[in-house]
């Protein structure tokens, strides 16, 4: 192709097609447009174009044809053509030259062609192509991709960003963000979820959902909104709350897996999920979307509502969603129904906390059932029996939810240089939690009217009891979460390439809720009350119906209410230093002020109102350099291509110091369809607000009695110290990867990436809690730096002066009881983690026709390590294929098939590798697990106008098409699954329909 037909190289060529307004030219330096004397088309004519990259295959055919050829370069940047050999006519070449390669070709009336992506692009003609890429291809050169800070970079240089497209949500079937962000194999389920299970805890109150990449922790994945931090949510503000984001207002999420820090300072760790939301749509668009699981309810609704308006200096976009979900109960699942799994091939977790109670002591007696406790005699109970309840009963899988969102995009170009830029975004949660009964151990004396003794004591009868019929009136609590997102900036085009971006923002994440629970109090007074019209019967099997204002007055109501907010100041330059030959050195440079504050505060008659306030400023200098040391300009044989990237980030901490990170990557195409990249850095996370607080109501000291394999009596008194640490310091970690990206000239529309990944966490925030007041001691080993053996004077001195609340559990005070052992439950920086392993996809489109094309895709991760230690001189424990831990292999395939009349039809296959139950004496196997995912989608295009059903999307999907079960899991929880590798949501149906005017 001569050199006067390249809009790269010549723009004012464009005049060889009329039809294009001349002042667009400017706006197209990736777009090639090939012009020659026009030949008779018709005729047959000896091609040999040889098989290699499609923008070589048009430029060839362009110059031997004398067509007029336009295409997007970074488009066709990296298909490949098969090409075409003998005789044939100028159409027929073409259409072999775009086999395979998901292209199209389109003419007008001027004998232009566009090469278009095939999919949807029958209306599109050469004059669109260039009108529609005015827009576009400026926004491209605006781009700054997730992993960079530098504007129009093709990738991440070093690193791999998987992109989740518009799209591809679509065709998954997807309505909420967390269905999204599961279906990626890196994404590992465990932490913050709406289970009840994790719900009932006082992190989680809302039901709330968090990302979790490597499974290193939902606080070391920072969660992006547009390219800007969220505020923490939970009642503690430890983690970003993506169930508070509208599905029907993505664009994409790119997932960069890798770490991050020298970008975007804390928290990156275990990779970056940027959810970047539309802002640039013309028209008006309709959605509605209907899902509901095929057992047990559970039924969702989904409509949204978006405007957006283009001119020739800006823009400005206003989308509204609303989100409906139903609960859906443990008792809807087979193998969360009870927690007696025996007849599932389990146990029977069932416990004596019952109702009907239990009465402990001698032998132990069962109440029966089918009485109401009020005329129970002596000899009515069993003696030697028990009674065992379902702790499943009053959980939910999943919350009741109600969602308004709204989000308001514009900018304005108020000169040639300068562009103002605002958006805001609000959205509102409104859930219902149900909560399970409480076991209660309850002391009935000789007055309580209900009183029975099997004993003949006539002393104080301990019963086992559980609150779940007496109080399940006031186990359901409501509450809201309110999220809002806000920014205000400006570009500013400096001198040269240089661009200047000045933005403010707020973020606020907002909680309110109660929690009930029980007056311990009022409870005694209740049972030692002789008035059979107001005691309280903890006799009965649970139809007896205690006096309402008895339970009342034993109810305690907690009003809770956390807030966490960001405010933020941030400045960012890049340009182009100077020129090699392999392309412009690119620099960007810039500073940041970030105020992060956290309230909390909960209220009731019996402790009053406490409150919590934490603030700190960050201050932060980072900046990137990227040096092309080959490019198109001086490439050769084995250096095609050769980019080095290097970034450094500063951050000062008001409260836990300063840090520095760097990082390095490297891009290396030694030959065309092959990059072989790699990156080394460094990340870390800050301690949470939570893990610093050191007062009384969050840290707390006992004197305890507890199992020691070691002493001759069985047990030791210890002083057991528990809670947080003022002194925590950041989080560190050392990440570097290594991979691959192929896609061989001679096998066009294949693509395959290959990332190995490793992760080393050092001074990990960690605490010998997990194992246990009773079996610490026997955990000895592995444990040992948190405890201290026959503690000297000024040691015991040292632990009883901790700040906290002291609890004296054996009669004597801290100072002076004697005592063998102090084990330190508090947080520290001790525990290390390493886990290293592959990430892979392979994607093939296959054009079976001009119209018609298969797309074939295995993507998944395969985890060869994940190891973690108390400290870094204790043993090692494996946690890769073991129960709530990630799994060795997951993988996400699919197959589909799309048409250019507007039908497709895709499959998804979702696996997850057999493991380890290690939890169950003997240890058992966990099978794989497989579900099939279907959509089968049409678009109208302008077909069906007359009946106003144009350009109109209709999807139908079903997720777990097949409706399997879980693998089996002996969970101690009492629920036969393991949820943080696995779902029990079951097969779920949803119909999604879209216009757009």
């Amino acid at each position: 192709m001569s050199e006067p037909y390249k809009a790269t190289k010549n723009v004012a060529d464009l005049r060889g097609i009329n039809m294009l307004s001349r002042n667009l030219a400017a706006a197209f330096a990736t777009v090639s447009v090939v012009a020659m004397a026009t030949p008779a088309y018709a005729q047959a004519q000896q091609f040999n174009i040889p098989a290699g990259s499609l923008k070589a295959a048009l430029d060839a055919y362009a110059k031997q044809t004398g067509r007029q050829v336009i295409y997007k370069m970074d488009e066709v940047r990296s298909a490949r053509s098969k090409g075409v050999k003998g005789a044939r006519t100028a159409d027929a070449a073409l259409t072999a030259i775009l086999a395979g390669t998901g292209f199209r070709a389109n003419s007008d009336r001027s004998g232009a062609i566009a090469i278009v992506r095939g999919e949807g692009a029958a209306s599109t003609s050469a004059g669109e192509v260039l009108a529609k890429s005015a827009t576009s291809e400026n926004k491209s050169a605006e781009i700054v991709v997730t992993g960079s800070l530098i504007r129009g970079t093709e990738k991440s240089v070093g690193t791999k960003v998987a992109t989740i497209t518009r799209d591809e949500i679509s065709k998954g079937g997807f309505g909420t963000v967390p269905e999204i962000l599961e279906s990626l194999p890196q994404n590992f389920q465990g932490g913050i979820s709406e289970d009840s299970r994790t719900a009932a805890n006082d992190v989680n109150l809302a039901g709330g959902t968090s990302i979790n990449l490597r499974g290193l922790g939902a606080g070391n994945t920072l969660v992006l909104l547009n390219g800007r931090r969220l505020a923490s949510g939970g009642r503690r503000g430890t983690f970003v709350d993506i169930s508070s984001i509208p599905a029907s207002l993505i664009d994409r999420v790119e997932v960069l897996a890798d770490g991050a820090s020298a970008t975007y300072g804390s928290d990156a760790i275990g990779g970056v999920v940027n959810i970047i939301l539309r802002d640039d749509f013309e028209g008006v668009e309709a959605g509605f979307r209907f899902g509901t699981v095929t057992e047990g309810g559970a039924q969702e609704y989904r409509t949204s509502l978006t405007l957006g308006e283009n001119w020739a200096t800006g823009n400005v976009l206003v989308s509204y969603e609303y989100f409906d979900k139903e609960n859906l109960s443990y008792q809807a699942r087979s193998f969360t129904e009870t927690s007696d799994l025996r007849t599932l091939g389990g146990d029977d977790f069932r416990t004596n906390f019952s109702v009907p109670g239990n009465i402990i002591g001698g032998p132990g007696f069962a109440i029966p059932i089918g009485q109401d406790g009020t005329d129970l005699d002596p000899s009515d109970l069993l003696s030697g029996q028990t009674n065992l309840f379902n702790q499943n009963l009053g959980r939910n899988l999943q919350f009741e939810n109600r969602r308004h969102s709204i989000f308001i995009a514009g900018s304005q170009n108020v000169s040639e240089s300068i562009e103002l830029f605002a958006e805001g975004s609000f959205s509102q949660r409104d859930f219902t939690r149900n909560s399970p009964g409480q076991n209660l151990t309850l002391r009935v004396p000789p007055s309580n009217p209900f009183y029975v003794d099997p004993f003949g004591s006539n002393g104080t009868i301990v019963v086992r009891y559980n609150s779940f019929s007496d109080f399940s009136s006031i186990l359901s609590s409501d509450g809201d979460t309110q999220t809002i997102t806000s920014s205000l900036g400006a570009k500013f085009d400096l001198a040269k390439d240089w661009q200047l971006l000045a933005y403010a923002s707020y973020n606020r994440d907002r909680l309110r809720t109660v929690s009930r629970g029980l007056d311990n109090g009022a409870l005694n007074l209740a049972l030692a009350d002789p008035n059979p019209n107001t005691a309280f019967n903890p006799f009965g099997d649970g139809t007896f119906t205690q006096n309402p204002s008895t339970i009342q007055g034993i109810s305690v109501t907690t009003d809770i209410g956390a807030q966490s907010t960001i405010k933020s100041v941030n400045m960012v330059a890049d340009g182009s230093l100077f020129d090699l030959p392999g392309g412009s050195i690119k620099l960007a440079v810039g500073g940041s002020y970030d105020d992060y504050s956290s309230t909390a505060f909960s209220d009731n008659r019996l402790s009053g109102l406490t409150e919590s306030d934490f603030d700190r400023d960050v201050f932060a200098l980072f900046g990137e350099l990227q040096i092309p040391i080959f490019g198109n300009e001086n490439a050769r044989r084995g250096l095609e291509r050769l980019i080095i990237s290097t970034s450094v980030r500063y951050e000062d901490y008001s409260d836990v110091g300063s840090t520095t990170n760097p990082k390095v990557g490297l891009l290396w195409t030694p030959l065309d369809g092959v990059d072989i990249r790699g990156s080394y850095g460094t990340s870390f996370r800050a301690p949470d607000f939570v893990e610093l607080d050191t007062t009384s109501a969050a840290n707390a000291s006992f004197i305890f009695t507890i199992p020691d394999p070691v002493s001759t009596t069985g047990t030791t008194a210890a002083l057991l110290l528990q809670g947080n640490n003022s002194e925590l310091e950041s989080e560190t970690a050392t990440t570097w990867t290594v991979g691959i990206d192929v896609s061989p000239i001679s096998v066009p529309g294949l693509e395959l990436d290959l990332t190995y990944y490793n992760v080393k966490f050092d001074n990990r925030i960690t605490s010998a809690i997990g194992a246990g007041f009773g079996s610490i001691l026997s955990q000895e080993a592995r444990f040992s730096s948190a405890i201290v053996r026959n503690p000297t004077q000024s040691q015991i001195e040292t632990a009883c002066a901790v700040d906290g609340t002291f609890f004296d559990f054996v009669g004597g005070p801290c100072l002076t009881t004697p005592i063998g052992a102090i084990v330190d439950f508090r947080l520290i920086n001790a525990g290390v983690t390493q886990t290293d392993g592959l990430d892979f996809n392979l994607r093939y489109v296959l054009t079976t026709s001009e119209f018609s094309r298969f797309n074939f895709h295995v993507g998944g991760t395969y985890i060869l390590n994940f190891d973690e230690a108390f400290d870094p001189t204790a043993p090692v424990t494996e946690l890769i294929n073991t129960v709530g831990n990630p799994i060795g292999l997951r993988l996400r395939n699919s197959i589909g098939w799309n048409h250019d009349i507007g039908l497709s039809a895709n499959l998804f296959i979702n696996y997850a590798d057999g493991y380890q139950d290690n939890i169950s004496n003997p240890e058992r196997k966990i099978d794989s697990w497989t579900t099939f995912d279907l959509s089968l989608g049409f678009s109208t295009g302008q077909k069906l106008r007359n009946i106003g059903l144009d350009n109109t999307t209709i999807s139908l999907t079903a997720r777990n098409l097949f409706d399997n079960d879980p693998p089996f899991v002996n969970n101690a929880n009492g629920i036969g699954y393991d949820p943080e590798n696995a779902s029990a949501l079951g097969r779920f149906i949803s119909i999604n329909v879209t216009k757009r005017w």
